[in-house]
């Protein structure tokens, strides 16, 4: 088989024979992929086909790749796992460890501030309240605080 010498074209001629844009064929020879002659402005046919085609090929294969898909798959839920972080960052979402503690705080603040009432009453208004008024008095404050009983889960926010 004799050696013939490859046609140099334009990048316009180039990109008919491939169907792609002027540009697109700019951009493969930035890659590697089209091959430039020495000419500015043309590429040798022969082996820009060649390297098109065997381009084509490789990027078909990394489609069908099962590994490539798996790759894929890791990538994004690694995404997600930093765009949760950022969120976490932006102070958009708190730590659920963080806003039980709040919670809890709160609510043994609440407690305690409730059934300092009756003795607080029973200061201010010395003397008008009996015992049994008093203890009518911690009673309903002890119904009220039924809904925030530390050992009952339906105490907790978003569970009434």
């Amino acid at each position: 088989m004799t050696k013939t010498k490859d046609t140099e074209v334009t990048a316009a001629v180039l990109a008919t024979r491939l169907g792609i844009g002027i540009p697109a064929v700019n951009e493969y020879a930035r890659k590697g992929v089209t091959v430039r002659a020495a000419t500015r402005g043309r590429f040798f046919l022969r082996k820009s086909v060649r390297a098109y085609l065997a381009h084509l090929g490789k990027v078909a294969v990394e489609r069908e790749n099962p590994t490539t898909a798996e790759r894929t798959r890791l990538l994004r839920i690694e995404a997600d796992g930093v765009e949760h972080k950022v969120k976490v960052l932006r102070a958009k979402l708190l730590p659920a460890s963080s806003v039980a503690a709040t919670w809890l705080d709160m609510r043994h603040s609440i407690r305690a501030k409730l059934l300092e009432l009756p003795g607080r009453i029973d200061k201010r208004l010395p003397g008008r309240l009996t015992p049994h008024d008093l203890d009518v008095i911690t009673n309903e404050a002890l119904l009220a605080l039924r809904p925030l009983d530390v050992d009952d889960p339906k105490g907790a926010p978003g569970n009434a």
